[in-house]
């Protein structure tokens, strides 16, 4: 039985054949199911069986002179169906990839223009996800899945225990909300997920009395977040004229209840060349950095550091440059770009409070405080 499955729509022969040669070149151990006419892939498409084990997927666009006139696509559609359906790459390999609109900004969907060395280019491409194991970790049955469905199995079993489930089900009964199956349903969600988000993140046992901490890829502090509601705490926001950016510290709560007249901001200062330096010169220095340790020169108590990461540029929080905008001048200058996680967030205000609720006391006079305890000079 095959491992996988490359699906690829060309009607050149030549383009399949390369594939095909570059893809064994390189020990991709994928078979390759080709497919030269729209009639051939649709069949190919409609096959759950074949879909199943399909890792990857390889489309031409044009198959008449008309398509190509006007730059309208009819397999577009079928691209559109599949990546809504099935979570694996896509690569868009035509002469007319540069006039496809369509996946703007959609990192698993990969427009490459045909040419001399672009065969090669797609499997480098599926190289690299195979050996990494991304074809096997987001793909149907593959090991999210399979992870997601054995800690589902393990919140339900060992997250309620004696009468708790009966009690919560009880509770939803008794309240008088109209909707009890929906509301059932939101709340055993929400526990399952939560219990599966957790047991992930938490800190793991791996030898007898010997806890290792997780080590997060910097990339997992943000994410992007659903646009409902359009801003939330710990949303980075560029400005659209300036380019500088953001972070909203407007409480959720307020944000929620929509209780505030005007949003709170902080802006993030990129780092100077100097400071990117003294991090790429000591690891000692960066591991600090990404501690937000306040001993760093540039850090201290009056910012909070951001990774520099493929999804955000990071930076300085810088504490002292908090400003206030109303919603509708926000949402007109400014655009989101990525999300603190909620961890992340929480101590960015946690040391954006501790900042601006420091008093400090009145100095106080060294050798008469000397005397006191008996170390005054004589």
């Amino acid at each position: 039985m095959s491992k996988g499955y490359v699906v690829i729509f060309d009607d050149m022969k030549s383009c399949i054949d390369d594939v095909t040669k570059y893809l064994k070149e390189l020990a991709v151990d994928l078979d390759v199911v080709s497919c030269d006419t729209l009639e051939k892939l649709r069949a190919a498409l409609s096959d759950k069986g074949l879909m199943g084990l399909t890792r990857v997927l390889i489309f031409d666009l044009a198959v008449s002179e008309g398509e190509i006139k006007d730059f309208k696509f009819a397999i577009l559609a079928d691209i559109e169906e599949k990546f809504n359906t099935y979570r694996i790459p896509i690569f868009i390999h035509s002469a007319f990839a540069e006039h496809v609109e369509n996946f703007k900004g959609y990192g698993t969907v990969f427009k490459v223009t045909k040419g001399a060395d672009s065969v090669k280019q797609i499997c480098t491409k599926i190289k690299l996800f195979l050996d990494s194991g991304l074809l096997e970790t987001f793909c149907p049955g593959g090991i999210v899945e399979n992870v997601i469905m054995q800690e589902l199995h393990r919140s339900f079993t060992e997250q309620f225990k004696n009468n708790e489930l009966e009690e919560i089900l009880s509770s939803i009964e008794k309240s008088g909300i109209p909707e009890i199956k929906k509301r059932t349903e939101d709340v055993l969600l929400r526990i399952a997920i939560r219990s599966l988000f957790q047991n992930l993140m938490n800190s793991c046992k791996n030898k007898e009395d010997e806890i290792k901490e997780i080590e997060l890829n910097a990339i997992e502090h943000y994410y992007r977040r659903k646009p409902v509601p359009a801003f939330m705490t710990g949303d980075a926001f560029v400005n659209k004229k300036t380019k500088e950016n953001a972070i909203v510290i407007t409480p959720r709560c307020n944000i929620v209840n929509k209780n505030y007249n005007q949003l709170l901001l902080c802006n993030v200062r990129k780092l100077t060349g100097d400071e990117i330096k003294g991090l790429k010169r000591k690891q000692e220095t960066f591991r600090r950095a990404l501690n937000s340790d306040v001993t760093l020169d540039y850090i201290k108590d009056k910012s909070g550091y951001l990774i520099q990461t493929p999804l955000f540029e990071g930076g300085l929080i810088d504490f002292n440059s908090i400003f206030s905008i109303d919603e509708k001048t926000f949402l007109a200058e400014y655009e989101y770009k990525i999300s603190l996680s909620e961890e992340l967030t929480n101590e960015i205000v946690r040391k954006l409070s501790a900042y601006i609720s420091r008093g400090g006391i009145s100095n106080t006079h060294l050798a008469e405080a000397l005397y006191y305890i008996g170390a005054a000079k004589k």
